[in-house]
């Protein structure tokens, strides 16, 4: 007579065997996730091309531009310089340093989108400025995106870094780009 609770011995076989399998199943599928999945992931070609939106945009960014990081009081000290340029591997590297005596902006990285009113930039942002963090240079990453500025006359093209919070104190960074 079976009992009234629980599973005949039987069952039990087939419990133990099943479990037996999907731990061998479960096995395998991770020797496959590490043995060939970065493979995999490493031969698939890099996306380092920019997304383009806006074509004649794209163009008139390559090239070198003036720069300029305005503070605290909005004059403007100095102009420094940046380049945008395109990599033979596809990359649009976005390198600029802008420096003074109280200040100084410097911006490494890569464009990664470009549209009609804004490009998207991914790198490096170091900016030092005598009266923010006892003047010690304030680094950030990240994506960062710069719109065409309005503020001005639209035969001047600049372009205006929209993060503009300094991470390192309370300070607004006006960060632009001048296209020539």
């Amino acid at each position: 007579m079976a009992p009234a609770v629980g599973i005949y011995p039987s069952q039990r076989v087939f419990i133990v065997k099943g479990l037996i399998f999907s731990l061998k199943r479960a096995l395998i599928l991770c020797i496959f996730a590490t043995q060939f999945v970065p493979v995999m992931i490493a031969t698939r070609p890099a996306l380092s091309e920019p997304v383009i939106f806006d074509h004649s945009t794209a163009q008139e960014l390559l090239g070198r531009h003036n720069l300029t990081l305005k503070w605290p009081d909005g004059r403007l000290r100095a102009i420094g310089e940046t380049e945008i340029t395109k990599n033979d591997n596809g990359d649009w590297r976005l390198t600029g340093r802008q420096i003074t005596k109280d200040t100084r902006v410097e911006l490494d990285g890569k464009i990664v989108e470009v549209d009609a009113i804004s490009f998207k930039f991914s790198g490096k942002i170091v900016i030092r400025i005598q009266q923010v963090a006892d003047g010690k240079a304030c680094s950030r990453r990240g994506p960062f995106t710069f719109v065409r500025n309005v503020d001005y006359d639209v035969t001047e093209k600049s372009w205006r870094l929209l993060q503009a919070d300094n991470p390192c104190g309370t300070a607004v960074d006006s960060v632009d780009l001048y296209l020539q």
